[in-house]
């Protein structure tokens, strides 16, 4: 049988106690004066009811043990948690509840780097290296192999000859 300081114990800092296997004898003598705990402070101790705060199953992430406080008939003791755990998608900006485990932005999505964010912006920590294309040049307007981008695309080719092979020379020339 525990005692009460044994029980007390539990509850104040969840100590484990002993208790006692020997069959119950007789005192020789009556308690002195404050010796133990008494039944008004165990109660201090022990657990009070909250149907406004108190958890339910689903606020506790899945198979984790916990004391609910409820007596609304969700939950008063001993329960077990039942938060389902989720993950991240690329293909959604919406996180749906329940408990994420530790993970990384960019793991939950590969596309989350420097080069596809525009230079100057910061998104979840990822600062952009990105150069956003301008201009309204054609291949007509840039020399004969020679690369460029406009506001439409990159990696361009331009087709202009060389001023050089573009004026006719007077024929004293040649």
């Amino acid at each position: 049988m525990y005692s009460l300081d044994e029980i007390y114990n539990r509850l104040d800092t969840g100590a484990s106690g002993t208790g006692n296997t020997r069959p119950f004898e007789e005192p020789a003598s009556g308690p002195a004066n404050d010796t133990g705990r008494t039944l008004n402070d165990v109660m201090d101790k022990t657990p009070a009811a909250d149907n406004t705060d108190g958890s339910v199953p689903a606020d506790v992430k899945s198979g984790k043990k916990y004391w609910g406080l409820r007596t609304d008939g969700s939950g008063w003791g001993q329960q077990t948690g039942t938060m389902q755990t989720r993950t991240l998608s690329p293909g959604s900006t919406a996180m749906e509840a329940g408990y994420y485990d530790a993970s990384t932005l960019d793991a939950a999505d590969s596309d989350l780097v420097s080069g596809n964010i525009k230079k100057g912006v910061t998104i979840f920590g990822v600062t952009g290296t990105f150069v956003e294309s301008v201009g309204n040049a054609t291949a007509d307007d840039v020399l004969n192999g020679r690369t460029f981008s406009n506001a439409d695309a990159a990696g361009l080719v331009g087709t202009r000859p060389p001023l050089s092979q573009c004026i006719r020379q007077p024929p004293f020339y040649r």
